[in-house]
């Protein structure tokens, strides 16, 4: 009886890079393998940064599983050789706890509102919100609303929403010490497009998380591809998010057809500009804002080509991007 040929196992081939905005559309499809390949290649190499922890739970609150520590030090992996928050207090309460939350939010924030607990809890079911700050002296403060264990979403428990957070904690740590710190420990909206900020951080969670698993990081990406998938998506056209990333004004991204589309939009357009240029480009650019820049100009030094020239050239690819989902 003739002895059975094994069937080779299949070698996977990487798709090709796409290195500029000049061959972005051509090389559309290599564009999540490499935003996660060049983020996972960062993470395995780089030495996490030395921050010190301080990790606060009410005393009500369920002490669950929370992986600051794994969060934190895969996202200054991820960031490393830009400015590094000295330390992180993270701040967790539950429903019970907001008083006791929001009395320990005020001893680190700067300038806290008073109601920052309770509009992230306003509810015991509906307790998920979380936030982050930066003070003057580099430290990220952290507050994070936990849920019934019972009812908790996995992403709070994992890490991914400790990343998020902490990536918020970078993106200000950009502009400490610089003409542009005012309000930027709270706001760096102010400086930025709003969907670079929070779609960054939706993008950090995704690839710092999932630095040893490509499927781990497609399926962590998913949840912002699919906020454009369904019975709508014929609208999200190359003119829909030509107006989406550009809008005749800021406030226009804080309006129902934008607020939550900015994370998820922004985490795509994030993993083109990572897959283009590297993980270390988004600090880049935040820094180049923090020291004097506009953002066009930070954009195009890091780039190579004018944010206006670039504008719909990003736009199409994202409307390609998401019909390959």
């Amino acid at each position: 009886t003739p002895t059975p040929t094994p069937t080779p196992t299949p070698t996977f081939t990487p798709p090709a890079r796409p290195t500029s905005f000049s061959d972005l559309l051509e090389k559309i499809d290599g564009v999540s393998y490499w935003a996660w390949y060049t983020s996972s290649e960062k993470v395995k190499k780089s030495d996490a940064a030395p921050i010190e922890f301080e990790i606060l739970f009410g005393p009500n609150t369920p002490l669950v599983t929370h992986n600051t520590e794994l969060a934190v030090q895969n996202v200054s992996k991820l960031y490393a050789g830009a400015v590094t928050p000295k330390k992180v207090v993270a701040i967790y309460y539950s429903y019970t706890d907001r008083a006791w939350g929001q009395s320990t939010f005020a001893k680190y924030a700067l300038r806290p509102q008073g109601n920052e607990t309770n509009n992230m809890c306003q509810t015991e079911s509906t307790c998920w919100g979380a936030m982050a700050e930066i003070d003057h002296k580099g430290t990220g403060i952290l507050l994070m609303s936990v849920n019934d264990p019972s009812k908790i979403d996995k992403s709070h428990t994992s890490g991914p929403l400790q990343a998020h957070e902490f990536a918020h904690t970078f993106q200000g740590s950009q502009f400490t010490g610089t003409v542009k710190e005012f309000n930027s420990y709270c706001c760096t909206k102010t400086h930025l497009p709003w969907w670079m900020v929070e779609g960054g951080a939706n993008f950090v969670e995704a690839a710092a998380m999932n630095a040893d698993s490509y499927e781990g990081y497609k399926i962590a990406m998913a949840k912002s591809y699919n906020d454009y998938l369904g019975q709508d998506q014929t609208q999200y056209t190359k003119e829909w998010f030509q107006k989406f990333l550009q809008p005749a004004s800021p406030s226009e991204w804080g309006k129902p057809e934008y607020q939550w589309k900015i994370y998820s939009g922004g985490a795509i357009v994030d993993e083109i500009f990572v897959a283009l240029k590297g993980p270390d480009t988004p600090m880049k650019i935040m820094r180049d804002v923090a020291t004097g820049m506009t953002w066009p100009e930070a954009f195009e030094k890091n780039f190579g080509i004018s944010w206006n020239m670039a504008l719909p050239i990003l736009s199409e690819a994202m409307t390609k991007m998401i019909t390959q989902k």
